[in-house]
């Protein structure tokens, strides 16, 4: 929505200095168009940018066992929700490391804009698949892949993902810390 904004605010400006300078509306419009649909290009491919970046962020790797590691991953996707939809685990396999999980919702926000859905309601699904996959001595790297399906917007999607993202990267690190640090019996 952003780059489409932008790109209208572009043509608009350079139109209005096209004006001022020539005291004509129709010689700067070819010239104003051809600004707009730069921006929109730029402003859209920057976007996409963004968007698989956040979708496929970087594997991490983390001090901690592989069994612990799926175990700390399968727990935080278990204790997540979005308000009353929570994460189905659709698949996992502790030998290869594999979880596949979605999370389905009903996004309510659209009711006052009937004109463009007519529902009022979207539906909106993301899948993780995750990979984790050991390394050198009792290292685990951590792979997640996120695919969003939503129609018209996928802000909402955008923001469960960083904070699913943060919530793994969180609870693994915080494992990492537990294990090196050995517990002293008292006696």
């Amino acid at each position: 929505m952003r780059p489409f904004i932008l790109a209208m605010g572009v043509f608009f400006a350079s139109e209005a200095f096209f004006l001022l300078a020539t005291d004509d509306l129709q010689s700067g419009l070819p010239l104003s168009f051809a600004f707009a649909m730069l921006f929109l290009l730029v402003g859209l491919c920057g976007q996409s940018r963004q968007k698989e970046n956040l979708d496929l962020p970087e594997p991490r790797s983390y001090n901690v066992s592989r069994p612990k590691a799926f175990a700390v991953v399968k727990r935080v996707l278990k204790i997540s929700s979005h308000g009353s939809s929570r994460w189905r685990i659709n698949y996992e396999d502790k030998h290869t490391g594999e979880i596949e999980a979605s999370l389905y919702f009903v996004d309510d926000s659209w009711r006052d804009q009937r004109w463009l859905v007519p529902s009022g309601r979207l539906d909106r699904t993301i899948s993780a698949y995750l990979l984790l996959t050991p390394g050198p001595g009792q290292s685990t790297t951590v792979r997640i892949d996120w695919t969003v399906h939503s129609l018209l917007s996928r802000t909402e999607c955008d923001s469960i993902i960083r904070t699913m993202t943060y919530l793994f990267d969180h609870a693994l690190s915080s494992m990492q810390e537990a294990d090196s640090h050995p517990k002293v019996k008292a006696g």
